[in-house]
């Protein structure tokens, strides 16, 4: 009897404890929404959707890069690094070797600045891996590189008497950039391409240099002969460039893009002649002798920049990633 006593006992108390131990519980097996009750407040039932590969954009059906464009861009260009080298030459018996020395050098008149203007390009799709296009810009530059170089010799008519200083200087510019280029894109996903270009590069670029030489009695430090050229540069030449980057469609008509383009717009330079302004040598005012300048016009061009896109419509190829 004592121990029916118990066991009824021990059964009430554990029924009387199962609403309580069950609200504790993690059921397993169950499925959101199977019973009526099982989600008592409809906005606390979790939502289920497919999944999808990377992040999207914009929302709409994938972006289709066929059709017309234009848009701006803004960035940095740097000049290549192209020496301005000068080399100078006697002419008559006016110019010594001490003369030739101080009047030749090398100048590095690097510079960089703001870049900036517009762009207008077609591309096609040819599939869901890759597009071709041509794009044209043109973009207003402020560069300007300046360089200076000074050297000294004794002079070659008058050892041990007279010393020769001579005087270099070079200025560079680039008063505008523009370019013509085929694209071919590589699709990463339908929104985003990474794109290769190449094609023509041409530019107004300019060139300035001065020469000067001036002789001068060691003893006393009076100058003796003075001889002085300028040479300028300015027109516009054509050659090549070559770069890649990215795009991305940030809504159904709206695209960005950071790019990066080395462009070479071939060498130039010009001849100086070099006329003495006074003399107290012998052979006073005869021409000293000329130099000859010449430098390449390459750089470095990184930009960002934003494209409207005329027309819009689903892709014809659904690409799968």
């Amino acid at each position: 009897m004592k121990h029916h006593l118990v066991l009824t006992t021990s059964i009430v108390i554990i029924l009387a404890s199962a609403p309580a131990l069950a609200g504790d519980s993690v059921i397993t097996g169950a499925t959101p929404g199977a019973g009526p009750n099982f989600w008592p407040d409809a906005s606390l039932r979790p939502t289920f959707s497919p999944t999808s590969f990377g992040p999207s954009l914009f929302s709409g059906p994938p972006p289709c890069w066929s059709g017309a464009y234009f848009g701006v861009n803004a960035g940095y260009i740097a000049d290549g690094g192209s020496a301005v080298n000068v080399g100078a030459f006697p002419i008559g018996s006016g110019a010594y070797p001490s003369d030739i020395a101080v009047l030749s050098g090398s100048l590095t008149p690097n510079g960089a600045s703001f870049l900036g203007g517009g762009q207008f390009g077609f591309n096609y799709q040819l599939s869901n891996a890759f597009f071709v296009g041509v794009e044209t810009d043109i973009q207003g530059s402020s560069l300007k590189g300046a360089s200076a170089l000074v050297s000294g010799a004794p002079y070659g008519g008058a050892p041990g008497l007279i010393s020769e200083f001579g005087g270099l200087t070079a200025e560079k510019t680039l008063a505008y950039l523009g370019t013509l280029r085929g694209r071919v894109g590589f699709l990463l996903t339908p929104a985003i391409s990474a794109f290769a270009t190449a094609g023509l590069a041409y530019g107004q670029v300019g060139l300035s240099t001065t020469s000067t030489v001036t002789g001068i009695l060691n003893a006393t430090g009076a100058p003796v002969a003075s001889a002085f050229g300028a040479t300028n540069y300015s027109g516009a030449r054509a050659g090549w460039t070559a770069g890649g980057g990215l795009e991305a469609f940030i809504s159904s008509n709206w695209s960005a893009k950071v790019e990066y383009l080395y462009y070479d717009l071939g060498a130039t330079g010009g001849y100086t002649p070099l006329v003495a302004s006074f003399s107290n040598l012998p052979g006073a005012l005869l021409p000293y002798g000329a130099s000859k300048s010449s430098t390449s016009f390459n750089g470095h061009v990184a930009r960002i920049g934003v494209n409207y896109h005329l027309a819009y419509a689903p892709a014809p190829i659904i690409a799968k990633y």
